[in-house]
């Protein structure tokens, strides 16, 4: 899934002023050699405002189903909307709107497990600004989704302004939750809040099961822009962006599980960060493939590596 553009274009001398006043979330079915088995269609309603930040899940059955946020603006957070698709690719009912625009969240994150999900996403609070990590599940229902429960905040006990959920199953557990968030600490040296990666495990009744976690460790003033994969079996690796002063320094990951992180970070990457983790996914064989835009002789390139989770 992606998302399309609708822009005004108006031209100066010598310069040109675009500026972007619609978005849609577009989507296309593929097969695993990368054939296109259906054409591009439009997978949000058609509407004024900004429809981003697209994400997709599948269950065992072969359907699959899509969330995304609905802004007023490019930069604005607003509603969160969720839409089945059939095996076809195509969707099955209409799109089911899970948050409000007054709550402005944005964001999303999907997991599945069995005919169940779990979408998180971070939105406002009456804490002054600051932001929390909201989630709620679903069920499967017909050719439909149905909410299994109200939504719930995730970050019971850590404050300060939450952000960027990311969510993987956890089999036997139900699903488990990361995001980034403050420690409440400031650091020495730059004068900065020290921020780092937290979790959560949810059940599959949608309650919280046992304390909030720690998971990321090792360098860094700040982690952000985590991802979670569930690589299969206990495997779950943990990829984050970290800050030794001002400016991104490098990625990190560590495998982790339902108590935590099972072990120290390793350093990913030896050049320049210029954004977040793109994707991590199962190489097979115990190992996974991490990807990330960098830096390769003054151009912006997609980097990868393989990860050896098993440790041999």
């Amino acid at each position: 899934a992606w998302t399309r553009e609708k822009v005004q274009l108006r031209v100066a001398i010598f310069i040109e002023h675009r500026k972007t006043v619609e978005q849609d979330v577009m989507a296309q079915l593929f097969d695993r050699r990368g054939v296109a088995l259906t054409q591009p269609y439009l997978l949000s309603e058609s509407r004024d405002g900004f429809q981003k930040d697209p994400v997709l899940a599948r269950f065992d059955d072969g359907r699959a189903m899509a969330a995304w946020s609905v802004a007023d603006g490019p930069d604005s957070g607003g509603a969160i909307e969720v839409r089945p698709i059939n095996r076809g690719g195509h969707p099955s009912a209409l799109p089911l709107r899970l948050a409000d625009s007054t709550e402005a969240a944005r964001r999303p994150a999907l997991a599945v497990s069995g005919d169940s999900a779990v979408i998180a996403w971070d939105a406002c609070c009456d804490r002054g600004g600051e932001r929390d990590i909201v989630a709620r599940q679903l069920r499967q229902d017909g050719p439909g989704l149905a909410p299994s429960g109200a939504s719930i905040r995730i970050n019971s006990t850590i404050e300060g302004s939450q952000s960027r959920a990311t969510v993987v199953d956890e089999p036997g557990e139900g699903f488990l939750i990361a995001w980034q968030g403050p420690t409440g600490e400031i650091d020495a040296a730059t004068g900065w809040g020290v921020w780092r990666i937290y979790g959560q495990v949810v059940d599959f009744d949608g309650c919280l099961r046992g304390p909030e976690l720690l998971l990321s460790n090792g360098p860094g003033r700040a982690h952000d822009r985590a991802v979670l994969q569930s690589l299969g079996g206990d495997h779950r690796v943990l990829v984050w962006r970290y800050f030794l002063k001002h400016q991104p320094s490098g990625l990190a990951y560590s495998v982790v599980g339902p108590a935590g992180a099972t072990g120290p970070a390793a350093a990913l990457n030896d050049e320049r960060i210029l954004e977040q983790p793109a994707a991590v996914g199962s190489a097979g064989g115990g190992r996974a493939l991490a990807t990330w835009i960098g830096l390769h002789d003054r151009q912006r390139v997609v980097t990868g590596r393989y990860l050896d989770l098993d440790g041999d």
